[in-house]
């Protein structure tokens, strides 16, 4: 077991220190043993400086361990209960809450999340609050868990692209974690083309190697290619374009791309002072759409349903996903991986 460590943040950098127990402070609160902990991409943007978190704070917020503490108000958790944790926090008493969208909330929401703003998951304990504690449905691997938040937040940018029907063409952009969620998630619907645009070799294998027939992985050149060599066709392009990347090349061709009536979703983080060349002439006589995606206004039990279903089809086996586990003292490791695209996800594992 990890040996009384944590991961905290330190300038653009992972700090291995030694770890101090917490306390719960408010009664609606519990006390998780961490069992696995997932690495996101926002953590890496955090530690480029791209993405906002508390400098000391200990990162991690995708969770998934066992309750182990309880404060006195809490009554729809049991101790020993294994649970999956939304990192982001509602107040249900504000303006955006009343209004169904507590990703902004403005007294909780991104200022209060777990792994950010407040102590995360790269820890042996951690205190969240009980009403983001999901349990874990029966039979349900704590790898497969670790998977639920992040395909919560995919769940949402696919949602913002609705309506999605089969008859239309879809690009995603990054065949990382979420990218490959994505993937699958819309492969499942039968959708009749889907092009995952990768720069690396690796990934796209990734890609290829899932074997959906209406699937296919492409180099951004190659789709450059494509696109001049359809240029002056009005009917060449995609329906619903989904960017997992954050970069702007990536953005600014996924919007040229669209066909009309087209919409782009925007999920990569992108840098505070980013710009895209998005052209207002093809916003007015394509009548496009473009959009953003923030973390997860329906909470995690859509995504736990989800994830539980492509488990039973096989489709998150560890191999088939490119995912791997380490130790947290691993951490080093992992990071440099996940960096290089060698794998598209690491876990850590608290209980070795």
């Amino acid at each position: 077991m990890t040996d009384n460590k944590c991961l905290k943040l330190k300038g653009h950098e992972l700090e291995y220190v030694d770890f101090v127990k917490p306390s719960i402070t408010e009664q609606s609160e519990v006390m998780i043993k961490v069992m696995r902990a997932g690495i996101c991409g926002t953590d890496i943007h955090i530690l480029e400086g791209i993405y906002p978190a508390n400098q000391g704070v200990i990162m991690g917020h995708e969770c998934v361990g066992e309750v182990v503490g309880l404060g006195s108000e809490v009554t729809s958790l049991r101790l020993g209960e294994l649970v999956v944790v939304n990192p982001h926090g509602e107040c249900r008493d504000c303006f955006y809450c009343f209004r169904n969208c507590p990703h902004f909330c403005v007294k909780k929401a991104l200022d209060s999340s777990l792994g950010t703003r407040r102590h995360g998951a790269f820890a042996p304990l951690t205190i969240a609050p009980s009403e983001s504690c999901y349990v874990l449905p029966e039979g349900m691997s704590l790898e497969d868990a670790i998977l639920v938040e992040p395909c919560s937040c995919v769940m949402h940018a696919i949602d913002q692209a609705s309506p999605i029907t089969q008859d239309q063409d879809i690009l995603v952009m990054g065949a990382g974690i979420t990218g490959l969620l994505a993937t699958i998630l819309l492969a499942r619907r039968n959708i009749r083309y889907i092009t995952v645009m990768e720069v690396s070799d690796h990934r796209r294998e990734t890609v290829e190697k899932m074997k959906f027939p209406n699937v296919r992985a492409v180099h951004p050149n190659q789709l450059n290619n494509e696109l001049e060599a359809h240029k002056g066709d009005p009917t060449y392009g995609f329906d619903r374009v989904f960017d997992f990347t954050g970069a702007v090349p990536a953005i600014q061709a996924g919007f040229d791309s669209m066909r009309k009536k087209g919409k782009l979703v925007l999920f990569g983080v992108v840098e505070k002072d980013a710009e895209a060349k998005l052209h207002l002439h093809d916003l007015l006589l394509k009548e496009v759409e473009v959009t953003g995606s923030l973390t997860n206004p329906a909470g995690l039990q859509p995504a736990l349903e989800a994830i539980q279903e492509l488990s039973r089809k096989k489709l998150l086996d560890m191999d088939f996903i490119d995912a791997k586990i380490f130790s947290l003292s691993e951490y080093k490791d992992a990071l440099v991986k996940l960096k290089t695209r060698e794998l598209t996800k690491v876990i850590f594992d608290l209980t070795k």
